[in-house]
């Protein structure tokens, strides 16, 4: 799903949010100032053996070169439905929605709302409960009022149209960044607000009925923090689980729980109690079983060397659970979770190549031996140097999941990148980009 944090700019009308489109998620990790600058990017399986492989058909379609393509987030039903949501940048920077459907041969490009009035008009996540019933949240920017408003966008298996949303006030930025439906016409948002009385961002959720979405009112660490809602995975109307950060000093991971009637903050773990710990996405297989992930840095370095960050729910607590990197050295981010059941998990992210200096896809699989890293296969060669993020993932089954993000090559050209998990090894898959 994708991920952005920004500062909170005063202005004459109120809050406003500075947003840099199309920075990837990997550099808020890296340790970019969380309140200073904005980022954006930018949350199940069994256990997989060590045997990726790169398809040697996986290249993505031709395209305009003025346009740069991100995926953040893919929601599936079965293995001939699935959604992938992002959005597209032109040759000014202006943000289009993204959106594209598989039907179980290819991946195609399908006509996607945006308002109108909106210079950006970015997705972040995605939910379906059946081919025909999927709802997408985001953000889109008013170039009229220069606030971002929540964008929700609902598909009926023939057309995708933007829905009513709630925004908190027409004053004030409103980002949804994750939803999970447990139902058609049953979803819940989560996301961040700017609360212009007292200059902090509160968190965001919001509530889906078939016809339009309401505020549900949510909780807060406190009243003068920064709090932001990134994730959310739902078991049904009365058992969700959101997750996402605060910050007093440093950054604190923040979990939240919906009983059907109210949401309340979960205590939650920290790998560093002087530095930043955030978690970016969560699946729960059940009310008991849940997984969140995201990463932890101590922010005063140089150059801050994220880690992986994996905690789990047993019904009673969350605690840490050990996560392999790819070097203590390299920098490694978890930006998205899918479980298919308890300790049946795959994690994708992204790691800094300390060889060549570029991203790299990162896939994590849990096992009842623990967490492990794969090989995971990558657009281009380490000697050209192109770039490759993971940012969202989804599996249908132990045997099926597909992995979302983008990659970007030598000409700095941004391309949708996709991954198939077939039950043996993962292949990228010829994708679309407008």
């Amino acid at each position: 799903m994708a991920r952005f944090v920004a500062a909170l700019v005063t202005t004459a009308s109120g809050v406003a949010l500075t947003v840099t489109p199309g920075i990837e998620h990997a550099q808020l990790n890296s340790g970019v100032a969380v309140a200073a600058s904005s980022v954006a990017s930018s949350g199940a399986r069994t256990p997989v053996p060590d045997t990726w492989s790169v398809s040697t058909r996986g290249r993505t379609a031709a395209v305009t070169p003025q346009f740069l393509s991100y995926l953040d987030a893919v929601s599936c039903t079965s293995s001939v439905f699935c959604v992938a949501v992002g959005y597209s940048n032109d040759a000014a920077g202006h943000a289009k929605t993204l959106i594209e459907l598989w039907d179980g041969r290819r991946w195609t490009l399908t006509k996607s709302p945006n308002v109108v009035t909106s210079d950006y008009n970015q997705l972040y996540a995605v939910s379906c409960r059946s081919s025909i019933s999927c709802a997408a949240v985001g953000r889109a920017h008013d170039s009229r009022s220069g606030f971002q408003r929540a964008l929700t966008e609902s598909w009926n298996g023939r057309r995708w149209r933007i829905t009513p949303s709630f925004d908190t006030s027409t004053h004030a930025d409103n980002v949804l960044d994750a939803v999970s439906c447990t139902q058609a016409g049953a979803c819940i948002a989560v996301g961040y607000a700017a609360n212009t009385k007292i200059g902090v961002w509160r968190t965001l959720v919001e509530s889906w009925n078939g016809r339009a979405w309401k505020d549900v009112p949510s909780s807060n660490s406190s009243a003068t923090e920064n709090n932001y809602l990134l994730g959310v995975s739902c078991r049904s109307g009365s058992a969700c689980t959101a997750t996402g950060y605060h910050y007093k000093n440093f950054l604190h991971t923040l979990v939240e729980s919906w009983d059907g009637h109210n949401w309340s903050i979960i205590t939650s773990a920290n790998a560093l109690t002087t530095g930043n710990n955030i978690l970016y996405g969560v699946s729960c297989v059940s009310r008991s079983v849940c997984t969140a992930v995201g990463s932890f840095y101590v922010p005063t370095e140089t150059t801050p060397t994220n880690q992986n960050l994996i905690e789990s729910w047993d019904g009673r607590r969350w605690a840490i659970t050990h996560s392999p990197v790819t070097s203590t050295t390299e920098r490694n981010t978890l930006n998205g979770i899918s479980c298919v059941a308890n300790r049946d998990c795959v994690a994708v992210g992204t790691y800094l190549n300390a060889h060549n200096g570029f991203n790299q896809t990162l896939i994590l699989s849990d096992s009842r031996s623990g967490w492990t890293i794969a090989r995971s296969p990558n657009v281009g060669t380490t000697s050209r140097g192109e770039d490759n993020w993971l940012n969202g993932v989804y599996c249908v089954s132990r045997n099926y999941c597909i992995a979302v993000g983008y990659y970007t090559n030598t000409k700095a050209v941004s391309l949708t990148l996709i991954e198939t998990w077939n039950g043996h090894r993962w292949t990228i898959a010829n994708t679309a980009n407008p």
